[in-house]
């Protein structure tokens, strides 16, 4: 694994890393507030029920002396499910509710003379659940065991009535062991949905870690084979020459005429190097976003016209048929920009026509967009060859494109030029036979430079 490959495998980690730790916030914080709202749904009526018995103790409780004794009323008790501990002003217990004590003993016997304060009942009486504690006024959850757990929800509250002058406290109990198992199963259930949630967040994250160092990978893989395969056309212009002026110096007792045939191949490679380079810059600008654009109107068949000129005299000397249909039309883009368009394809027609042939344009407009048909009755292009006819440096015929002077570089320096003005190039078969480049262009569209 070279070090780029490295790089992205490193970068993919780190992505994975950040969706993972992403979904995993995001799970938590959902489960915690479902987790709250599942609370709050199963014990709302909890709640009310207590909040509605206090307002009842708060408002009814009162003291009353029978046989000499001091005794305390709270009615009428409207429900059933509810236990209550009164306690005096010190917090000492003065009287509960003695079904309390079944989840507290085991044994029954203190209901023979409930009365009697047995060992176990004052054992009974120091578990938590009887503990006054003056700072613990909110809904609360507890918990006591034996042979199984009960959950009671709990509130305590001060009582400053006159009518109970002794009491200072009251704690109210409700059992919600039938709350807490359905609870507890529903927090189960979403707890496995979550797990589920945990392992989709994963896989999501494998995924979205791929498609995301994707691009990356792809525009990494394009610019080395474009290193690369700018490298080569360099290299090969480059030897040419070389050998070429090395060939004039082992010929130094030759005259400029003798060596003349060197010296214009490698003025030729120069010229082939210069254009070479100069596209390589086109893209390079292209790529960075920083290629000057300069828009203006013109009349885009006059251009047509212009730039066609010198190919269809060179089409009338290789006793080629060249053909300009249109009307005048005036477009907003980059002069210069369309006439290397025009080149490109013109230069590509003529390259691929043989005498007899013919390179034909073709200009009208729509409603709002000009189409430019350049098409030719040449070789064609085969179907897997369209498919890559636009990529940097890909020629179908490496052999021939070199003989020709091509690089790899003009269709796509076209489809750079379309881009840029917002518009679209097509290829196609031509009838009855060759290829047809169709261009789609905005009829005024100034853009501005990014």
């Amino acid at each position: 694994m070279n070090k780029d490959s490295k790089k992205v495998s490193s970068q993919q980690r780190r992505i994975l890393f950040t969706h993972l730790c992403t979904f995993v916030v995001v799970f938590s914080l959902v489960g915690i507030f479902m987790i709250f709202l599942i609370n709050i749904f199963f014990f709302r009526g909890v709640y009310r029920e207590l909040r509605l018995f206090r307002e009842a103790v708060e408002t009814n409780i009162v003291e009353y002396e029978s046989d000499d004794e001091i005794l305390v009323s709270v009615g009428p008790r409207t429900n059933p499910r509810i236990s209550l501990i009164l306690y005096l002003k010190d917090g000492k217990i003065y009287d509960f509710d003695r079904d309390l004590l079944n989840y507290l003993i085991a044994d029954d016997d203190f209901h023979a003379n409930p009365d009697v304060e047995t060992q176990q009942v004052l054992t009974a009486l120091e578990n938590s659940l009887f503990q006054y504690r003056p700072n613990n006024q909110e809904f609360h959850l507890e918990k006591v065991y034996l042979q199984s757990d009960y959950y009671f929800y709990t509130v305590t509250f001060t009582l400053n009535n006159p009518n109970a002058p002794d009491i200072g406290a009251c704690k109210l109990l409700l059992m919600v062991n039938g709350e807490v198992s359905s609870r507890n199963t529903m927090v189960r259930i979403f707890l496995f949905g979550a797990l589920m949630m945990f392992i989709f967040a994963f896989l999501a994250s494998v995924m979205l870690s791929r498609l995301s160092i994707r691009p990356l990978k792809t525009a990494l893989d394009k610019q080395l084979l474009f290193v690369s395969d700018a490298s080569h056309e360099l290299r090969t212009p480059l030897a040419i020459v070389r050998n070429r002026l090395e060939n004039i110096l082992t010929k130094s007792n030759k005259t400029v005429y003798d060596v003349s045939d060197d010296i214009a191949i490698s003025l030729k490679e120069i010229t082939r190097l210069s254009k070479l380079t100069n596209d390589l810059l086109l893209l390079a600008q292209s790529d960075n976003e920083a290629l000057e654009m300069k828009y203006e109107d013109f009349d885009i068949y006059e251009l047509i016209q212009d730039v066609a000129l010198p190919f269809s005299e060179m089409a009338e000397i290789e006793n080629k048929n060249f053909l300009i249909t249109g009307e005048s039309a005036i477009i907003n883009a980059d002069r210069s920009k369309m006439s290397q368009l025009l080149i490109i394809l013109l230069d590509n027609a003529l390259k691929y026509t043989t005498e007899k042939e013919e390179i034909a344009i073709h200009l009208q407009q729509n409603n709002n967009e000009f189409l430019i048909e350049i098409s030719d009755t040449g070789q064609g292009i085969d179907e897997e060859t369209k498919q890559h006819l636009f990529e940097r440096f890909y020629r179908a015929d490496k052999a021939r494109s070199r003989e020709t002077g091509g690089n790899g570089l003009g269709l796509s320096i076209a489809k750079t030029i379309i881009n840029l003005h917002r518009g679209n190039i097509t290829v196609e078969d031509n009838t009855p036979k060759g290829t047809k480049f169709t261009i789609e262009l905005p009829k005024s569209r100034k853009l501005e430079k990014k």
